[in-house]
């Protein structure tokens, strides 16, 4: 298969994904930057708001406007640290949970339609989707260095 034709494929990956994260997000009436924060915790775990506000650009009361929204509606939770009562932590929420189950199921669907790849097929796929990563990721890093 021509390399174009793998671009084009996953452009058209990509393409879905987005959408099916975008029609979660409308029946959850979450934004896009609900729906990152809420990841963000869920893939690193409890995290502090003055953390999710620098990692996100965004400030301090902002950060805090956005987790009191996601808390009211149980997508976040916020709890005090265990080694320093005075730090807060956000948590995923109940809903969010819920969410995720959801989207984790999906993921399922993906293993079954990946099932019947030999282990040489799956590596091979890993590697590129690992290169493209670093593709991706270099070029945030450059963007960001442009601002």
């Amino acid at each position: 298969m021509p390399q174009e034709d793998i671009i084009e494929a996953m452009q058209n990956f990509s393409f879905g994904m987005m959408h099916l994260r975008e029609e979660m997000m409308k029946s959850q009436k979450l934004s896009f930057t609900d729906v990152f924060l809420i990841s963000y915790i869920r893939k690193f775990g409890p995290t502090r708001p003055s953390d999710l506000a620098t990692l996100m650009g965004l400030t301090k009361p902002t950060i805090t406007h956005i987790i009191d929204g996601l808390e009211t509606r149980n997508f976040v939770r916020r709890k005090f640290g265990e080694e320093d009562r005075r730090t807060i932590f956000v948590h995923v929420g109940e809903n969010a949970e819920k969410m995720f189950q959801e989207f984790d199921t999906f993921q399922d669907d993906f293993k079954n339609a990946l099932g019947d790849l030999d282990e040489n097929a799956i590596e091979s796929i890993v590697s590129v989707i690992n290169r493209l990563i670093s593709v991706i990721t270099k070029k945030i890093k450059e963007a960001k260095n442009e601002q």
